[in-house]
């Protein structure tokens, strides 16, 4: 796909830029055990989902390649296939750029981590190549958006566009074996809190 290619009505933008909703977090909180370790975010843009996960009361903070503007939670600007082994993070949550999640959760896992939560078009459960990833890195949970989840580029709302993937939140867990994985439905959240 070319970097010009439409991703759903938005234009594909540089580095992947795509800002989730925090009641999408707040509804990944919801259906989860209680995160009780810090938090990293690796591509945290603004900051959204370390910024809604600190109003929760859970420890966390962000990087991201391009600096994007000021959140009180990013710590450092950086490449997250340096920052995540670096790091080590216990847990991870984040809006990945499509191009390269595989690599985050591989990274996560391979790091240590006991959670890797990632936001992803549910679409991309398919695939023949893809399953033979998704032996080696099974699914622990997967949690199916109930409500549209739109994700515009940079967190700009546009009058008349919005996004037309469905979303859910894919979970990596440390010892789980596949082939299955539990999950269901994430709760309708309010979106103006």
């Amino acid at each position: 796909m070319s970097r010009t290619a439409k991703v759903s009505s938005y234009e594909r933008v540089k580095h992947e830029f795509y800002r989730e909703p925090a009641f999408s977090v707040r509804a990944l909180l919801a259906v989860e055990r209680p995160f009780t370790n810090v938090v990293m975010d690796p591509c945290c843009g603004l900051g959204n989902i370390p910024d809604t996960l600190q109003r929760e009361g859970i420890r966390a903070f962000g990087s991201d390649l391009i600096n994007r503007g000021e959140s009180p939670n990013r710590r450092m600007l950086g490449d997250f296939r340096r920052l995540i082994p670096f790091w080590r993070p216990e847990t991870i949550i984040t809006n990945p750029p499509y191009s390269c999640w595989e690599e985050i959760v591989a990274l996560g896992m391979e790091a240590g981590a006991e959670r890797v939560c990632l936001i992803l078009p549910i679409r991309f459960l398919e695939g023949i190549v893809r399953s033979g990833w998704y032996q080696r890195y099974p699914i622990a949970r997967l949690w199916a958006a109930s409500q549209r989840i739109d994700m515009p580029p940079g967190g700009v709302i546009m009058k008349g566009k919005g996004g037309n993937k469905q979303y859910a939140w894919f979970v990596w867990e440390k010892g789980h074996i596949g082939p299955h994985y539990q999950g269901g439905w994430l709760p309708i959240m309010d979106k103006a809190a």
